[in-house]
């Protein structure tokens, strides 16, 4: 629940509003209630559902829309761990945790700023269609 109110912040809704919005969500209340809405959760895709049974509640619907649209991936954790693979290996496992989280960061950074310049560049600009 914790983390939800978090993001009630980040998203600049009432926290109080939202709760009482989940609450009615909860008692099934209004379209809530309804036989078709009870049905729908199970046969529509949840976005959908939202839209046809939150309009009662606008900021929960916005809130749930959000939380449903988020990506479920494991490639920032497989960039995490690439990272770490070659900084912590063999050779040098010795390191202090502090020392290995800081050159994890700097690797990343420079990665980072790597691909930015690679962006900026034009490598059309050399080019000679005419030749």
């Amino acid at each position: 629940m914790g983390d939800f109110l978090n993001m009630c912040t980040v998203c600049g809704f009432q926290e109080m509003e939202i709760l009482r919005q989940l609450a009615r969500y909860r008692r099934r209340e209004g379209l809530f209630g309804r036989q078709s809405a009870i049905d729908g959760a199970t046969k529509l895709d949840p976005c959908t559902w939202w839209n046809s049974f939150g309009a009662a509640t606008p900021e929960l619907q916005i809130m749930a829309k959000k939380i449903l649209s988020l990506v479920c991936s494991a490639s920032a954790c497989e960039t995490n761990w690439s990272s770490w693979e070659y900084i912590v290996d063999k050779r040098r496992n010795r390191l202090a945790t502090d020392k290995a989280i800081k050159l994890v960061v700097v690797g990343i950074n420079a990665n980072l700023r790597l691909i930015q310049n690679m962006e900026k560049c034009d490598f059309n600009d050399d080019y000679d269609s005419s030749e």
